[in-house]
């Protein structure tokens, strides 16, 4: 088994997984995320709406450094992770199948959608990455991991090939079963079970213990895994609050600080602008605001993609958790930010740009919407793009108005920089639903995994301290290394455990040709068949064999041996012969394996599952052995 890191760790997921499957070796890639990170260090604006700023280029994972036509699948874990999914699907060679839930099918599409009204560039044509031309023709230049953002066309497209699963549901491809369960973060947010016959590997990606919105962790499936991989570091322990002492914050501490901060704002009479997406960790504030803070004017979301996130929490009840999905099956309205919209005290727009209303939207935005005090939740959450920028330029400058940063993953040191010196108030809250250290230790305690794969900051070292470090109570913690910024491989081999079975395919032809027979008393079928093993698609087929083959099939015999010889069935077989100076112990190295020494010819014999061996210096006796073995201990057919 073989994992490689495409990107650095907390700046998007994209791994790549290879292990044995039926017929040979399956690659899937672990979801296709998109690095922001980069995004917050630059000073430039963007809105392609007002027509300022500098064209954006996003930092992908390198797909050049891969065989993308050896894909076999790609499995998303959530809706941020699939953000540079038309790059590979749209750009490249890649005819993999690609997986994922359908609730984060609709809202990765939305999430792309809306980036490409952020920061695509509607005068400049996308350049071609990985030396390849739209829809997979070759081109001379290579333009690397750098590349500017793909067209509202490349995200349709790219959807229309994602196939939708639902929790549990398992798919076969390549010779391995794929299975998706939650992991309680995001609405359809999934960890990915991915097993072979003699292997079974675990991807935990962002998981959340506490009980909000999306349906609860699922850890049960994820049990008795051979290898599990923690695809990224768990958020800091402590809230990173400047010129503070750092304290512990749990999610529910951190949606509570927030209305905190918002409702003194409000009360003396500032404006609160909080950057961030338009769903996930914002259904949850909402939620806390409506319980904690009475809202003299509404409050205001502008997205461009706003009310088709609104529209399908109302249809969603599956992804819900327990609580939410009874309230829709009442039916009420599952989330409260519907019972606000209703009643006025929510607000959602595309934009906040003059131009793009009609006259009659007009008033109702700067009349009624923006009636100050306020708070408005807008994106894009680096606050580089967006209405975000026009809103931090307008109440910046006002000691009693606040910015509020909720959104995990940004560098809250760099994300105001372009619109300072700031006046008003700077509040750094993230509301970080995913699991922390400790929470995360005690979920692969439950899981247990033979085998643990870590991020190399969770794995112990002098350098880490304890609360960071994850421990794994039934085997060895692997660290994971970090991908370099010069592009240097970051790759863990795991030794693969061998196979005993493999699953085969058989032609209808071949199955109508079969006459099974019962198995002396253990109600096993079995059935003798002359044909021949063909690799397709990484999987076994048996068929039909052609003249040439029957000419090779004539060699073999008619009976075949069948099953393991039974210790205590051979123990008997040499009582029957006369053997009695007999001494039996168990090999602790190899389950199942034991060493029968007879003493009266110094003969030892190994009896093992998949094989039988015979040491003596006496050929008579390894004659006798045999003989005994095949009429007494295994059967024909």
């Amino acid at each position: 088994m073989r994992v490689e890191n495409l990107l650095p760790f907390g700046a998007g997921q994209c791994m790549l997984l290879q292990m044995e499957g039926g017929a040979g070796r399956a690659t899937v890639l672990l979801d296709c995320g998109i690095d922001l990170v980069p995004l917050c260090a630059s000073k430039c604006l963007f809105h392609p709406t007002e027509g300022f700023g500098a064209s954006v280029k996003f930092h992908h994972p390198d797909f050049a450094s891969i065989d993308v036509e050896s894909l076999d699948a790609v499995v998303i874990s959530n809706h941020l992770n699939m953000l540079a999914l038309p790059f590979l699907t749209e750009y490249t060679r890649c005819t993999a199948k690609v997986y994922a839930t359908n609730a984060a099918v609709a809202i990765g599409r939305l999430m792309m959608l809306e980036l490409v009204e952020y920061f695509g560039n509607r005068s400049r044509p996308v350049p071609f990455p990985f030396g390849l031309t739209h829809h997979g023709t070759a081109d001379a230049q290579v333009a690397g991991a750098l590349s500017y953002l793909y067209t509202a066309h490349d995200v349709e497209a790219c959807v229309q090939k994602i196939n939708g699963v639902n929790y549990h549901e398992v798919t076969d491809i390549a010779g391995v079963s794929l299975q998706a369960v939650s992991s309680g973060t995001y609405l359809g947010s999934a960890n990915w079970i991915i097993s072979s016959l003699s292997e079974k590997f675990v991807y935990l990606c962002d998981c959340c213990s506490a009980l909000h919105h999306p349906t609860a962790l699922d850890v049960m499936p994820l049990q008795k895994c051979h290898v599990c991989l923690v695809a990224s570091p768990p958020p800091p322990l402590f809230s990173p609050q400047p010129q503070q002492q750092p304290q512990c914050y749990s999610y529910e501490q951190t949606l509570q600080e927030f209305t905190a901060i918002v409702g003194s704002t409000l009360r003396q009479g500032g404006n609160v602008l909080v950057p961030c997406y338009p769903t996930g960790v914002l259904f949850d504030l909402l939620e806390q605001l409506h319980k904690d803070v009475p809202l003299a004017h509404p409050a205001l979301v502008v997205s461009p993609r706003a009310n088709e996130h609104f529209a399908y929490t109302t249809i969603c009840t599956e992804w819900l958790c327990a609580e939410k999905q009874a309230l829709g099956f009442i039916p009420e309205t599952p989330f409260v930010h519907t019972a606000m919209h209703a009643c006025g005290s929510l607000l959602h727009y595309p934009t906040t740009a003059y131009q793009v209303f009609t006259s009659a939207q007009r008033n109702a935005v700067f009349a009624t919407a923006l009636r100050e005090p306020c708070i408005v939740f807008a994106g894009h959450p680096s606050c580089r793009g967006g209405d975000v920028t026009h809103l931090a330029r307008m109440w910046g400058s006002s000691p009693k108005n606040a910015v509020v940063l909720v959104e995990p993953g940004f560098c809250s040191a760099d994300v105001l920089t372009p619109f300072e010196p700031l006046a008003c108030q700077v509040h750094y809250c993230e509301c970080d639903p995913r699991q922390q250290c400790p929470q995360l230790g005690s979920l692969i305690a439950a899981v247990r995994p033979d085998h643990l794969l870590a991020p190399a900051c969770c794995v112990q070292s002098p350098s880490n301290p304890p609360w960071s470090v994850l421990a794994n109570p039934e085997g060895p913690v692997t660290p994971f290394p970090e991908r370099k910024a010069d592009g240097s491989t970051a790759t863990v081999v795991i030794p693969t455990a061998q196979a005993r079975y493999h699953n085969a395919d058989i032609t209808p032809e071949l199955g109508k040709a079969l006459q099974t027979h019962s198995l002396g008393g253990d109600c096993v079928e079995i059935a003798t068949a002359s044909c021949v093993f063909e690799t397709k698609d990484n999987r076994l087929v048996l068929h039909n064999p052609s003249l040439a083959d029957m000419k090779l099939l004539s060699l073999t015999p008619h009976k075949h041996l069948w099953g393991s010889p039974l210790l205590s069935t051979f123990l008997n077989a040499l009582l029957e012969a006369g053997v009695n100076e007999i001494a039996v112990e168990a090999d602790e190295s190899r389950r199942g394996t034991y060493v029968v020494t007879l003493r009266d010819t110094n003969t030892v014999v190994w009896l093992s599952p998949t094989e039988t061996r015979v040491d003596t210096d006496y050929e008579e006796v390894r004659l006798q052995l045999r003989d005994i073995i095949l009429a007494k201990c295994l059967r024909h057919c």
